[in-house]
């Protein structure tokens, strides 16, 4: 089944060429619709459900979750909770806008989060317990020459600096995806992620109007550094003459080939290119990000 699901695919690039329109036509969608219904029943749901649905306006599928842990641990102690003492989290916080901390009910005057002053390069760099942003709020005069880790504080939700070895409350989070480390195809990796209730990630290039707003694309780069491949699938496909989303997300991208060659009609983010979608062979292996 998954053999005729490609031949319906090589079926549809060669109908409609490398012609592109600036939207996809409606009965271009149909069509990959009816071809699609051949996918294998272990996705649960055709490829183009959503692209058939006029699905509009859907930019990021990242989520983040934060949640404030009142008990009273060392930035390393409160760190080493995030990231093992509940399923629930992922790793102490790591912040990439104003409105991430802005809603937070913070009762003590001090609460840790996961950036910290890095051991290398004399100490002149800042980074995060886990993934990327340039994010800083640091309140007047901060931050102290002589303090490694920050935290936030409850009143203005500035950052400052403090001794790693203070006892304060935390910020855990979590978002919402997930990194495969196994190597399949691109339609092995749809199937893999749907068959765990996942869909395969969209990126976004550009950040949103909010101040301080980072892009999904570096905030993806940084999750994958932990792939065991140099690049990763996502959910970006070749179809109808057109590059789309398979969850019907917009597409931002405009530096993307308008005739891929040598059948490289799937999306892949590579460790080595930190400003764009690669297009690869949907037939070649490698891990992939999925997204709940």
């Amino acid at each position: 089944m998954l053999e005729t699901h490609r031949a319906a695919l090589s079926v549809s690039h060669r109908r409609h060429s490398c012609t592109r329109d600036s939207k996809p036509t409606h009965w271009v969608r149909i069509v990959v619709m009816m071809m699609m219904m051949m996918k294998s029943s272990l996705s649960g749901a055709f490829l183009v459900l959503l692209l058939c649905s006029d699905v509009s306006g859907l930019q990021s599928v990242l989520l983040k979750f934060y949640t404030v842990v009142q008990e009273h641990k060392t930035w390393q102690d409160a760190q080493s909770f995030c990231r093992n003492g509940s399923p629930d989290y992922n790793d102490l916080a790591t912040m990439t806008t104003d409105s991430d901390v802005s809603e937070l009910n913070l009762y003590h005057p001090n609460t840790w989060i996961g950036l910290k002053r890095s051991s290398s390069d004399s100490g002149k760099t800042w980074s995060w317990s886990s993934g990327f942003s340039e994010y800083r709020n640091w309140k007047s005069k901060e931050p102290s020459n002589n303090e490694d880790c920050v935290t936030v504080l409850s009143g203005t939700k500035e950052m400052a600096a403090r001794p790693c070895s203070d006892r304060f409350p935390f910020i855990c989070y979590r978002d919402n995806l997930v990194l495969i480390n196994d190597s399949k195809t691109w339609y092995e990796a749809l199937d893999h992620c749907r068959a765990l209730g996942l869909e395969l990630v969209s990126v976004q290039p550009e950040p949103d109007r909010e101040p301080n707003h980072e892009p999904d694309h570096k905030y993806m780069m940084a999750k994958i550094t932990a792939a065991n491949t140099e690049e990763v699938w996502t959910g970006l496909h070749f179809l109808g003459g057109d590059w789309l989303w398979i969850n019907g997300a917009d597409m931002l991208y405009s530096d993307l080939p308008v005739c891929p060659i040598n059948g490289q009609h799937c999306g892949v983010l590579t460790k080595n290119n930190t400003k764009s979608i690669e297009t690869r062979c949907c037939s070649e292996k490698r891990n992939f990000l999925c997204y709940k």
